[in-house]
């Protein structure tokens, strides 16, 4: 699709993937606000390649786990233009922790435990049988994409979702609203934005499109 002149934030915007997206938004015509954390040496890299690609970029740098520095990067964007699309890819990785907890020693078949009842975890020990564990398989199987239905129509955007993958945690929205109601709101690029940094991590998927004349 092309973004002919149309700006569009990449959070974690100077190395590897953030970096690949945001050559990917030069080559199709759109400039691209990098935002990064610590890596200034590598967004500005970026940049100069975003820059030879013939795109304009500036940086924005900001750390997202302050409140206050995260409200205030969309505002930021905007005084370089009208925001078309924010692509939330900035990542925190920590280091993992394992637990060892003895090892499970296998010999030939084996059941593992459906009913969460059993003493022997991870494997069955029969305790279904007393609570009366009706297994039968009741799950959508198809996959999540034949699954997803269209919400109403947005403004270039479309916004799927799929109900079977989601857990009324309310993450889908913020305190006024949700993604239900926003579409309706698409025609301003910051709900755009803020529909799209939600649906990437949630139940819901998108594709932007032209918005009609």
């Amino acid at each position: 699709m092309p973004l002919d002149d149309k700006i569009v934030l990449i959070t974690g915007g100077a190395r590897r993937i953030g970096r690949s997206l945001a050559l990917a938004v030069a080559r199709a015509g759109g400039d691209v606000a990098i935002h990064y954390w610590q890596s200034h040496g590598e967004a500005d890299s970026t940049r100069g390649e975003v820059e030879a690609l013939g795109r304009k970029a500036f940086l924005l740098q900001a750390d997202l786990s302050d409140p206050l520095q995260a409200a205030g990067l969309i505002p930021r964007v905007l005084e370089h233009g009208r925001l078309y699309a924010l692509v939330n890819n900035a990542s925190v990785f920590e280091p993992l922790t394992w637990k060892k907890d003895g090892e499970l020693k296998e010999a030939g078949n084996y059941s593992l435990c459906r009913c969460g009842h059993s003493k022997d975890k991870p494997y069955c020990d029969g305790a279904h049988n007393d609570i009366e564990f009706d297994g039968t398989e009741t799950a959508d199987t198809r996959p999540s994409e034949a699954r997803q239905e269209i919400l109403d129509e947005g403004t270039g955007i479309v916004v799927k979702k799929d109900v079977y993958l989601c857990m009324d945690s309310g993450f889908c929205g913020n305190r006024l609203t949700n993604i239900d109601e926003m579409v309706a709101d698409t025609d301003e690029p910051r709900v755009r934005a803020e529909i799209i940094g939600i649906a990437v991590l949630q139940e819901f998927s998108f594709r932007l499109r032209a918005a009609r004349a």
